[in-house]
């Protein structure tokens, strides 16, 4: 079975981009349900939000090859829990959101978002600007890696 890059967060229009940024397509159908890209596997923010879908994230590990947890530097709330990552076999990357016109007033939210991802005890934190094409293809790059089993 082919293994996808598994992607979470607390919101659909940051997980789209991302998708998108992965699949190399836009307009993704907007489903409350998991979704089987060629790429990548999308998870609603829903699941996240019900302790009752969580043991629905973790069984669907089995067909990914790297879990993205997806965090925004403006968001307002948590929305991992300490440890949430140590759940996951396989290797699991925390990606701070934001862009340059927001970096300067999210200083203190990439500080709070980095805090969250160490206290979810992710395997790395990478801060990733979706409109800067040279740190997204950079990001693809080391995905790659990632899913190769060369990271």
């Amino acid at each position: 079975m082919k293994k996808r890059i598994m992607v979470i967060g607390p919101t659909e229009i940051e997980k789209e981009k991302m998708v998108e940024l992965f699949e190399e397509k836009h307009h993704f159908p907007h489903v409350r349900s998991v979704v089987y890209l060629d790429q990548t596997i999308q998870i609603p923010s829903s699941y996240l939000r019900g302790s009752d879908m969580m043991k629905h994230i973790i069984a669907i590990q089995q067909n990914a090859s790297a879990v993205l947890m997806l965090l925004s530097a403006n968001r307002t709330f948590p929305v991992y829990s300490p440890n949430f990552a140590k759940v996951f076999r396989i290797p699991t990357i925390g990606v701070i959101l934001s862009t340059e016109n927001e970096e300067n007033r999210a200083g203190a939210g990439i500080a709070q978002c980095r805090r969250e991802f160490e206290e979810a005890k992710v395997d790395s934190i990478h801060e990733l600007d979706l409109e800067n094409a040279s740190q997204c293809q950079q990001f693809l790059q080391t995905m790659n890696q990632i899913k190769e089993g060369m990271i």
